[in-house]
C-alpha cells in the first residue's frame, strides 16, 4: 500500500511540473507573428505526461495546463480545451499499445493524431466560429490554412524533441519509462505455467546493473552467498568448457551444480545437478516460491535475472558443493556477477559479439568479461591477442588475482573422426574427448587448467578425473551429429568467430562431401559477415525462420544470401525445411545446421518425425 501511494504521489508531483512547462512554454517562451499566428513548443509536456502515467493522467495534465493558461490570458473557454485533453489522451495510447517498440515513425504517428483531429481540425473550427468577424468559411479556410503549415513544423520539432529525449535515457534514469509491466497473474500449478510466468516478466528493467538481480536475492535470503563458483564469460566456447568443467567435478565424487543458456531442447536444461536438470516438481515449488517476492518489487526483474536467481535458490537445496555458472552476456553487469569471490574465474574465447552493449574492440569486451574476476581470485584465460591478453594481466595485477593462461602450446591432435578426437597437452597424453573440432580441443586446454588450479587451492581432483571427465562429457547442438543416414550435423554457430570454427570442421570432418546448409539466424546479428567463411562450402543454403522476437525471416535471409552469391530457398516453417534439407542431401549428401541456437530444438524434433514417417 506504501509504494501504491508513493507512486500515484509521484505521478502527481511529475504530471504538476508538466502541466506548468506547458504553461510556462505557452506564455512565455513563445513567439507571436504579426498576423496573429502563434509559435509554441507547449504540446509535448502534455504529451509526455500520457506516455508516463497512462492516458487519463495525460488528459487530466491536460485539462489543468490550458485551463491555468486561459486564465493567465483570455479566460478560460471549454471548447477550446479539447486538443490539450488529445495530447495527453494520445500519450496514453502510445504507452499502453506500442511502448515496446517506440521507434520515431511510431512515436510519430502518435503525435500526428493530436495535431491534426485537435490542434488543426477541431480547433480551427472552434477559432472560426468564435472569433472570425466574417463568414465562418472565410474564418475556417483561413485558420486551416495558416495552421496547417505551423503545426506541421511543430509535428516534426516536437517529436524530434521527444525521440532525442528518450534517446538519452534521462526518462528511465527518473524511473518512468518504459513503462513496468502488471504484476502477473498466472496462478503456477505446473511446469508448463512456471515457464509461462518466467517468460512474462518485463522484458527491460528501467535501472541497468545487478541492483534488480541482489533486490530479488536479498528477499530469497541470499542463497547464492552459501555456494561455491567456477564462475565462466566469454564470447564462444562457455558452455562446452562449463560442461566439461562440470563433469570432472563430478568424476571428482563431488555434487555439481550446472548453470548455462540459452536451452536447446528443453528450459530445464538450464540448471542441472550432476547431470540431473531440474525436475518438474522442483520448477514449479521454486518458481512458486520466488514469484511473491519478484512480483513485490517495484522495479521488476528481467527474465534473465529471475532464472538466475531461481537456479541459485535450487543450487542452494541442492546442496551443491560447488556451481560452475556460466555468464549469460557480458560479465561485469551480468546478473551471475552478484556472487562472492569465485573459486575460479575463467574468460573463453572473445570475439566481437553484441557490440552495441559490450564494446567495439576485442580490448573493450574483455574489459567488460573480465569484470566477473574478483579481488584475491584466482582466473584462467583462453589464450589471445597480446591486447586483450593485457586486459587479463592488468586486471588481475590490480586485484592480486593469480592468473593462469591456457597451454596452446602444447596442444597436439593425435587423431579424429566423426567419433571423437585425441589429443596431448602438455603432461596430459590420449585425451579422448566427444565434443569435435580444433576449437574444443582449445576449450579443452582451458579447462585442464581450470582443474590445474582447483587443484592448487585445494580441491581434490586427480588426473584420472580428468581424463574420465572429458572423455564422458555431453554437450548437444555443437557440431552434434544427430542421425547418419543421411548426417545431419547440428551446431549452434551464430556469429563470424563461430563459422571460422564451422569452417574447419567442415575441412577436417567434411572434406569433398555435397553440404546442405539448414539455416536461420538473428536479426541483430552480423550476418552480413557471418555467412561469408562458410559460403564456397556450401552447395545450397535452405533458409528458416528460428522461433525468436529477434527473428530473421528465412525470406529477408534467403535473398541477402541470393544477393551474396549462393543458392537460397526460404522455407516456412523448420518442419519444412528439414524436409527439403533431407531431400537436397539424398544418400550422399550431409545436412549442416547451424545459424542460430533458437532453431536447433525444433530442427531435431523435426528431424525425428521426418525420421519417423
Amino acid at each position: 500500500m506504501q509504494k501504491k501511494r508513493s507512486s500515484t504521489l509521484k505521478a502527481l508531483v511529475y504530471s504538476a511540473m508538466l502541466a506548468a512547462l506547458s504553461v510556462v512554454m505557452a506564455r512565455v517562451f513563445c513567439f507571436a507573428t504579426p498576423d496573429g499566428v502563434r509559435w509554441s513548443l507547449d504540446k509535448f509536456p502534455l504529451f509526455l505526461a500520457g506516455m508516463f502515467f497512462g492516458p487519463v493522467m495525460g488528459a487530466l495534465t491536460g485539462f489543468v495546463a490550458d485551463f491555468i493558461g486561459s486564465l493567465m490570458q483570455f479566460g478560460f473557454n471549454p471548447l477550446l480545451c479539447l486538443p490539450a485533453i488529445l495530447y495527453g489522451l494520445c500519450g496514453g495510447l502510445l504507452r499502453r499499445y506500442i511502448q515496446k517498440k517506440t521507434t520515431l515513425i511510431r512515436l510519430g504517428v502518435s503525435y500526428l493524431v493530436p495535431i491534426v483531429v485537435g490542434s488543426i481540425l477541431y480547433q480551427s473550427s472552434m477559432l472560426a466560429f468564435l472569433y472570425f468577424d466574417g463568414v465562418y468559411a472565410e474564418g475556417l479556410v483561413y485558420y486551416l490554412s495558416t495552421r496547417s503549415i505551423q503545426f506541421a513544423i511543430m509535428l516534426v520539432a516536437e517529436t524530434l524533441i521527444i525521440y532525442t529525449l528518450m534517446k538519452t535515457g534521462i526518462f528511465t534514469r527518473l524511473g518512468v519509462w518504459p513503462p513496468k509491466k502488471a504484476k502477473s497473474k498466472i496462478k503456477i500449478t505446473s511446469p508448463e505455467t512456471a515457464i509461462e510466468y518466467i517468460h512474462s516478466v518485463f522484458w527491460k528493467g528501467s535501472v541497468p546493473g545487478l541492483s534488480r538481480t541482489n533486490t530479488l536475492l536479498a528477499k530469497m535470503g541470499d542463497p547464492h552467498k552459501q555456494l561455491k563458483y567456477v564462475h565462466i564469460a566469454g564470447t564462444n566456447g562457455k558452455g562446452s568448457t562449463a560442461a566439461m568443467t562440470a563433469s570432472i567435478l563430478q568424476k571428482a565424487g563431488y555434487r555439481v551444480g550446472l548453470y548455462t543458456s540459452p536451452y536447446i531442447y528443453r528450459f530445464h536444461e538450464r540448471m542441472q545437478v550432476n547431470g540431473e536438470m531440474i525436475s518438474d516438481e522442483e520448477l514449479v515449488e521454486i518458481t512458486k516460491w520466488v514469484k511473491p517476492f519478484a512480483d513485490s518489487m517495484e522495479d521488476s526483474p528481467t527474465e534473465f535475472e529471475l532464472v538466475s536467481c531461481i537456479a541459485f535458490e535450487f543450487f542452494k537445496r541442492q546442496k551443491c558443493d560447488i556451481v560452475v555458472l556460466e555468464v549469460g552476456m557480458g560479465g561485469l553487469l551480468d546478473s551471475t556477477n552478484v556472487i562472492p569471490c569465485p573459486e575460479v574465474a575463467v574468460i573463453t574465447n572473445i570475439g566481437l559479439d553484441h557490440t552495441d552493449v559490450l564494446g567495439n574492440t576485442l580490448e573493450e569486451i574483455a574489459m567488460n568479461k573480465a569484470g566477473i574476476m574478483k579481488e584475491n581470485g584466482h582466473a584462467v584465460i583462453y589464450r589471445g591477442t597480446p591486447g586483450v591478453e593485457a586486459v587479463f594481466e592488468d586486471t588481475c595485477r590490480e586485484k592480486n588475482i593469480q592468473l593462469k593462461k591456457a597451454n596452446f602450446d602444447g596442444l597436439t591432435l593425435k587423431s579424429h573422426d566423426l567419433c571423437e578426437q585425441v589429443f596431448d597437452c602438455g603432461d596430459y597424453k590420449d585425451i579422448h574427448l566427444p565434443l569435435l573440432g580444433d576449437h574444443q580441443l582449445h576449450n579443452a586446454a582451458v579447462v585442464l587448467a581450470v582443474a590445474e588450479s582447483l587443484q592448487e587451492i585445494g580441491w581434490n581432483i586427480t588426473k584420472e578425473n580428468i581424463y574420465d571427465g572429458i572423455r564422458d562429457v555431453s554437450w548437444p547442438g555443437r557440431f552434434d551429429i544427430v542421425c547418419r543416414d543421411p548426417l545431419f550435423i547440428i551446431d549452434g554457430g551464430h556469429n563470424p568467430q563461430c563459422l571460422e570454427a564451422l569452417v574447419k570442421n567442415i575441412q577436417d570432418y567434411l572434406q569433398g562431401r555435397r553440404i546442405i546448409a539448414l539455416t536461420g539466424v538473428l536479426a541483430d546479428k552480423d550476418y552480413g559477415d557471418m555467412y561469408k567463411p562458410v559460403m564456397p562450402y556450401i552447395e545450397q543454403f535452405v533458409c528458416v525462420t528460428p522461433p525468436n522476437p529477434r527473428r530473421l525471416m528465412a525470406e529477408e535471409l534467403s535473398s541477402h544470401l541470393q544477393n551474396a552469391g549462393a543458392k537460397a530457398t526460404p522455407c516456412q516453417s523448420i518442419a519444412e525445411g528439414v524436409k527439403q534439407a533431407v531431400a537436397l542431401a539424398g544418400t550422399d549428401g550431409v545436412v549442416l545446421c547451424f545459424g542460430s541456437l533458437y532453431t536447433i530444438g525444433d530442427i531435431r524434433n523435426a528431424l525425428l518425425e521426418e525420421k519417423s514417417l
